[in-house]
């Protein structure tokens, strides 16, 4: 999951980096409901509110091939 790059201490993400410097989350759940080892608490990132918006005045630009009705031979 996506978190924010600050811990904070009211996420509900426990995250730790890896072997590789990988980080990985989890979510607390009533199994597991503290931080274990050398996790922190992160707050996912959709929950802080700081998504991009796309600006209306700017027309979006179609890209790429589109693909041909399918036509039997």
């Amino acid at each position: 999951m996506a978190v924010d790059a600050d811990p904070d201490p009211t996420g509900n993400q426990a995250c730790y980096t890896d072997d590789t410097g990988r980080l990985r989350s989890r979510g607390l759940s009533a199994e597991r409901p503290v931080v274990e080892h050398s996790e922190l608490l992160y707050r996912p990132h959709v929950a802080s509110g700081h998504t991009p918006r796309r600006s209306g005045s700017v027309p979006r630009r179609n890209t790429g091939v589109r693909p041909q009705p399918w036509r039997p031979r």
